[in-house]
């Protein structure tokens, strides 16, 4: 008996040692509990095997009349490691069950990736073709007023679009490349 409270006790400084490795067990209150109530009996066990090494020529009575105590004792023992199993048991599930969440996680926000890069994708699809298909420049003098004016024909918060006629059809017309096309032209004669 003796030999077993040693060996007990070996294993439980071991663990004592390994605290940082441990500590996510002793953070789990019954898991703790459990663990101070084992301390206690492996301790009342290891002071009882002193004393009855102490005293041999009473071992056999001592022995008789405390075999009920120690009945109960290993059962204490038996209940403490059957907790700290179940505790055990409880996180090997959870870990397991936080993996499958991550693996899940990690699964979508690969799909997130892909859906992103695609979106990336189309859009440089469609700036590329933007950028190769370009409305045809008009000359100023090829277009001509419409032959009656409405509220519609201009449009933009400053009415930069106005609507002209070319080659019988109606086209709108950005001001703005007019203007910068009349000044450029009026610099050039200018100078």
């Amino acid at each position: 008996m003796g030999e077993r409270v040693q060996t007990t006790e070996f294993a439980m400084k071991k663990m004592m040692r390994r605290k940082d490795e441990n500590e996510k067990f002793f953070l789990s209150k019954s898991y703790y509990l459990a663990f101070l109530r084992f301390e206690n009996i492996l301790k009342r066990i290891k002071d009882y095997t002193l004393l009855v090494s102490n005293l041999k020529d009473l071992h056999f009575s001592i022995a008789i009349a405390n075999e009920e105590e120690r009945k109960a004792e290993a059962e204490q023992v038996e209940e403490s490691l059957k907790e700290i199993e179940d505790t055990l048991e409880k996180i090997e599930t959870d870990i397991k069950d936080n993996n499958n969440k991550m693996d899940a996680t990690y699964q979508k926000i690969e799909n997130i990736d892909t859906v992103v890069q695609e979106i990336f994708n189309i859009l440089e699809m469609a700036k590329r073709s933007k950028e190769q298909t370009k409305a045809p420049e008009i000359k100023p003098n090829e277009l001509f007023d419409p032959p009656y004016r409405k509220i519609t024909d201009n449009r933009g918060s400053h009415q930069l679009i106005i609507k002209k006629i070319y080659k019988g059809f109606d086209v709108h017309v950005n001001l703005l490349k007019i203007l910068k096309i009349v000044k450029l032209n009026y610099q050039f004669l200018k100078n």
